[in-house]
């Protein structure tokens, strides 16, 4: 199980609390091989041979303008975006590679939940509320299908320690 939260609210940048405000994420992932027959044969039929884990997860991520205390943002500026998806994950590991295929579904826009997330956490800390909430993104179908590949290509050692490079190539196909 993973659960991870970024906030920009404890960022040392200025200002806080802009663009990329919250990413929120709770994972899932089954043991080593503990993968249901159909699954495991396509998995291995797209990504090869290796052991696999397959893993279930929520995603909510909230995205603002610079500027919050507009109540009609500025058309150049980021728009306010709510963004919640549920993910499917395969993994497919060997000794030299890692291979990921993630398919997520969701939606953007106001039934993913970010500006109450967001006016919720503000008042829960004594923070006023951003003013464009109104404004934000219609909703929209969120799909994504990414998929990666990591390879492992050990390097001398250096200074007594084992080294690697981790060339990666990514793939995603989608509409966010």
């Amino acid at each position: 199980m993973t659960l991870q939260d970024e906030n920009a609210s404890i960022s040392a940048g200025d200002p806080t609390d802009r663009l990329y405000v919250n990413g929120l994420r709770l994972d899932w992932m089954s043991p080593t091989n503990a993968v249901p027959q159909p699954i495991a044969a396509f998995g291995r039929a797209l990504l090869g041979d290796g052991q696999q884990r397959i893993g279930f997860g929520l995603s909510q991520q909230i995205y603002t303008p610079l500027n919050t205390g507009l109540t009609i943002p500025d058309p150049h500026d980021r728009p306010y975006a709510g963004y919640l998806t549920a993910n499917l994950s395969l993994l497919s590991d060997t000794d030299t590679t890692r291979s990921v295929m993630v398919l997520s579904l969701g939606v953007v826009g106001p039934a993913a939940g970010g500006e109450d997330l967001q006016d919720g956490f503000h008042d829960l800390i004594g923070q006023g509320h951003a003013k464009g909430w109104d404004a934000q993104i219609g909703n929209t179908a969120a799909i994504e299908l990414m998929a990666e590949r990591t390879w492992r290509l050990p390097l001398a050692p250096l200074a007594g320690l084992e080294t690697d490079v981790l060339p990666a190539l990514t793939v995603g196909v989608g509409d966010v």
